[in-house]
């Protein structure tokens, strides 16, 4: 396969990266692998954020979820346990996310469902603090990536699907070219963290749903010499009410597989992001909607393809 060079340009508010043909049509995977489609749903949009969302339900009632593959658990938001009348209880532990700790409680739930994928008599953290997010629920990577999970941003749908003797098939069937990464060190329905380069040096990437834009973790940019150098500073937020500082800084390359980006403007945030040091980017819905992608944790491996939009957005 031919790398596939995508060189940035400040436009638009973006980095725009060219060179990489958009997907085509690609037939099925077809011999001994039984791949099969078992629902399609629209993503769900908000003013009030540029997060993504899907319909699901809880105790049959129905529920918004935020799409959250950073989050390693599902979530229900305090509010809404008080709608499904679901009593309380208290835990002695936290979520680590952007904005810090958020104090966290369950409830039990008959079942947490998004379209085929099911949780019954099931144990739910609640998250306390949020009353602003236009969700319900968040559904997190012990959720999403139970089986094979197509993420299709930029035409504004998910899809999931069975996947039976596949072994090492392709089974990105829109795209015979379509490139693939191993899913590092994840269990089923772990967090998505696969191996990528900044300026030519390895380090994890968190493949994250729930990001708004792809950020740089502060120490692994100085590990690579880039320091603020009197940049203007902006604020980050997410779960809790915190706020980290961060500010831009233009890189001399990133790269994903055969994937490549020059001189990509990219975020850096002080301090840990998710409470952990195991990656030092975190690759968001910018990323996201300039691929159409297909988690597949039977195989360990994460299909992508470039579809002609910006990479990265400029801060």
């Amino acid at each position: 396969m031919k790398t596939k060079i995508l060189r940035a340009v400040l436009a638009a508010g973006a980095a725009l990266a060219a060179g990489a043909a958009p997907a085509s049509a690609a037939a099925a995977p077809s011999g001994a692998c039984d791949f099969a489609e078992l629902l399609r749903l629209p993503l769900v949009s908000n003013r009030q954020t540029p997060l993504l969302g899907v319909g699901g339900a809880v105790n049959g009632q129905p529920v918004q979820f935020l799409l959250d593959t950073g989050a390693a658990q599902t979530f229900l938001l305090d509010a809404q346990t008080r709608q499904l009348d679901l009593p309380k209880l208290q835990v002695g532990d936290v979520v680590f996310g952007v904005g810090g700790r958020t104090s966290k409680f369950t409830v039990e739930a008959r079942e947490v469902a998004i379209g085929p994928v099911r949780m019954r008599k099931v144990a739910v953290p609640v998250i306390e603090g949020l009353e602003k997010l236009p969700f319900q629920a968040i559904a997190g990577a012990n959720f999403l990536l139970r089986g094979e999970f197509e993420l299709a941003v930029r035409d504004g749908y998910v899809k999931f699907f069975s996947a039976k003797d596949c072994g090492d098939t392709h089974i990105a069937y829109w795209d015979s070219e379509a490139m693939s990464v191993p899913l590092v060190a994840m269990a089923r329905g772990g967090r998505p963290l696969v191996e990528v380069e900044l300026n030519g040096k390895k380090t994890l990437a968190l493949i994250d749903t729930g990001a708004g834009g792809s950020t740089v973790s502060r120490g692994f940019a100085e590990s690579l010499g880039v320091g603020r150098n009197g940049a203007d500073g902006f604020k980050v937020t997410g779960i809790g009410s915190a706020a980290r500082d961060a500010w831009s800084a233009t890189f001399e390359s990133f790269r994903i597989g055969d994937e490549t980006v020059q001189k990509p403007v990219l975020a850096i945030v002080d301090g840990a992001e998710t409470g952990e040091s195991q990656h030092g980017m975190i690759l968001g819905l910018d990323f996201l909607r300039a691929h159409r992608l297909l988690f597949s944790p039977t195989q360990k491996r994460v299909y992508f393809s470039y579809l002609g939009l910006p990479v990265f957005y400029n801060k």
